[in-house]
């Protein structure tokens, strides 16, 4: 009855409720461990994009707590250490990037969470740029080079966070969030000239995706439903 319940609630896009559910159906009967592992993930990524953090890490939790052997636990791992970040257990989530770091050091993506947990939790902007960085050298990213500019931004060190958000540029030209990142820090510079040639190629990159638009519609993950366990 548990896997049902959980799936009615799932419904109604009540996260915690329906993984609540999901937890006792395990607890008790491990018949349907792949569907219910299957509609955990697809709540863990609802709630992320919903902000629930606290049914994201729930949700987390449980699947690698079903699966400690899936082929995705290092990233479930990373999202796990975001969400523990997030719901006010920060050394929590620093343990979790320690594992994955140390069972894969080519993790970049652990780095640079492990970077953003020491910058915008702990206010711990050298250790966030070490991370930040280290994770750079692994593998570039916009979101690690977004991560550093801001950091070098919070410290007041605009000419080197501008230069972040270039490079981040440099590996996709037309991202709306960093030419915002660009055009704001070249105006606390004082630089109108640059603030004017990114706000034009914003422009431009706005009309363009408004004239070559086409309204498409994703499916929706398949959430599974069977027959209630017994």
């Amino acid at each position: 009855a548990w896997f049902g319940t959980g799936n009615a609630y799932l419904k109604t896009r009540e996260w915690e409720n329906a993984i609540n559910c999901y937890s006792k159906a395990y607890d008790i009967n491990y018949t349907h461990a792949d569907e219910l592992h299957t509609n955990s993930r697809f709540v863990a990524g609802q709630a992320r994009e919903d902000k629930n953090d606290m049914a994201a890490y729930m949700a987390l939790k449980l699947m690698l707590k079903m699966k400690p052997e899936h082929e995705l636990n290092e990233t479930f791992k990373v999202d796990l250490a975001d969400a523990l970040s997030k719901i006010g257990k920060p050394d929590s989530a620093l343990v979790v990037l320690n594992e994955v770091i140390e069972t894969n050091p080519k993790n970049a993506t652990a780095y640079n969470k492990k970077g953003e947990v020491y910058g915008r939790v702990y206010n711990n902007f050298q250790e966030s740029e070490r991370w930040i960085k280290k994770s750079i050298d692994v593998e570039p990213s916009i979101s690690a080079y977004e991560n550093l500019g801001v950091c070098y931004g919070i410290q007041g060190r605009y000419s080197e966070a501008v230069k972040a958000f270039e490079k981040a540029l440099e590996i996709n030209e037309n991202n709306p969030k960093i030419l915002g990142d660009v055009i704001n820090t070249y105006a606390v510079l004082g630089n109108q000239a640059k603030v004017k040639y990114y706000q034009d190629v914003l422009e431009k990159y706005a009309q363009k995706t408004d004239e070559t638009s086409v309204a498409t519609e994703e499916p929706e993950e398949e959430i599974v439903t069977v027959s209630a366990e017994r």
